[in-house]
């Protein structure tokens, strides 16, 4: 397991850094335990939980998980099977088939996303700088367990920037 967690308009991080609430962040301002899922660079659905009060902005952002039951289904949508199925924010968001229809819903166990107490990890929880912000990198919000082959292979720091192509150079 691997998560980000960003907290609320002071949090250069957040989605809630702006001039308030908007559509896209709207979710992180409701009340905790529900889906906020938003899209990104074009093709990536992004899954988090909202942790804070209702009117307080923040989420986890789920970046790996270990898939426990429901391998079979996971390797049919992925096309791929282990750790590379989900050991990044999209694939998650893929494998689990969450789109935008999810943003806002309830986890719930009668509902289409649920989340269960599991046992303490056996690996060590390390937490460090999070992952590709532009700002707010810095900040040691980045939960991971250490070793496990499930943990994303990103490294904590500011986005890179995009590779040209050799027409560009």
């Amino acid at each position: 397991m691997e998560v980000e967690a960003y907290l609320g308009s002071d949090d250069p991080g957040s989605h809630a850094a702006t001039k308030g609430i908007t559509r896209r962040n709207a979710t992180m301002y409701g009340p905790p335990g529900h889906a906020y899922v938003y899209f990104t660079y074009g093709n990536h659905h992004m899954l988090n939980l909202v942790t804070e009060p209702e009117g307080i902005a923040g989420a986890v952002l789920i970046r790996a998980i270990e898939p426990i039951v429901g391998e079979d289904v996971i390797v049919e949508r992925r096309g791929r099977r282990g750790h590379e199925c989900t050991n990044g924010p999209g694939k998650v968001a893929s494998a689990l088939a969450v789109t935008l229809e999810h943003n806002g819903t309830a986890l719930s166990p009668d509902g289409p996303l649920c989340c269960y107490d599991a046992p303490p990890p056996a690996e060590e929880v390390l937490c460090s700088g999070r992952i590709g912000l532009s700002r707010g990198h810095d900040v040691e919000l980045w939960f991971y367990l250490d070793g496990n082959p499930f943990v994303s292979k990103a490294k904590p720091g500011p986005r890179r920037a995009a590779k040209r192509s050799s027409d560009e150079r």
